[in-house]
């Protein structure tokens, strides 16, 4: 089990890099790393507390981290986690 639960972290950490590697992203390996982490963290938070605000907040802290490496992030909103 362990295996496969890290090959499939690793798998969604790639395909991260690979879009961002596409986008021109400096960082494309700093910056899927850190998606992952937000990935998995809300991922947790959520079945602790049972609460969909966690995708929310991980959506808006991704939002940031993508403007902040120079990617034009569309529209949050339309796309929302409810």
């Amino acid at each position: 089990m362990r295996r496969i639960a890290i090959a499939f972290k690793e798998s969604r950490r790639l395909w991260f890099r690979d879009l961002l590697v596409q986008l021109g992203t400096s960082d494309a390996e700093g910056l899927a790393t850190q998606l992952t982490l937000l990935v998995d963290g809300s991922i947790a938070q959520d079945l602790v507390r049972n609460d969909p605000a966690m995708a929310r907040a991980a959506r808006e802290a991704a939002t940031v981290l993508l403007k902040n490496a120079g990617i034009e992030v569309g529209n949050a909103k339309k796309n929302a986690v409810r």
